[in-house]
């Protein structure tokens, strides 16, 4: 039998674990997750564009590993 495909669409990064994190970890099991992250959570703030780019690309690390650990 082959895996259902199932997409996760959220605004930002942690709105998946934070959101449905429990189903997802139930459901990647029997099925293939895949996600899908609208925007980066950052660059709505004001502050510096060098400090700006360590965040998003720290966010993205952390929502990389959160998905794998799920």
């Amino acid at each position: 039998m082959q895996k259902k495909n199932t997409l996760i669409i959220v605004a930002h990064p942690d709105d998946e674990i934070l959101g449905c994190g429990g189903t997802i970890a139930k459901y990647s099991k029997i099925q293939n997750i895949s996600l899908c992250i609208l925007a980066d959570g950052e660059s709505s703030r004001e502050i510096p564009k060098k400090i700006l780019k360590n965040k998003i690309t720290k966010r993205k690390q952390m929502a990389e590993k959160a998905a794998k650990i799920v």
